[in-house]
């Protein structure tokens, strides 16, 4: 039997994001570049709510599947 998790969507260091969406480092910085501008920048060194949000828009909402 398999169950699925949403993801909360809460502020994410960049690492976070991609482990959260299964990406290498130079596949996740490579699909964001052309969103830069828009998503604007980090606070500190991680991704603010909205942000998330939006890059979550982009990249597909991640899920978490638990099998039994």
């Amino acid at each position: 039997m398999e169950t699925m998790m949403k993801v909360e969507v809460r502020m994410y260091s960049h690492k976070e994001l991609r482990e959260l969406l299964k990406l290498s480092k130079s596949t996740f910085n490579r699909d964001l570049k052309p969103h830069r501008e828009k998503l604007g920048k980090r606070i500190g060194n991680r991704w603010c709510v909205r942000q998330v949000e939006m890059i979550f828009e982009i990249m597909g909402r991640p899920y978490i599947v638990i099998t039994d």
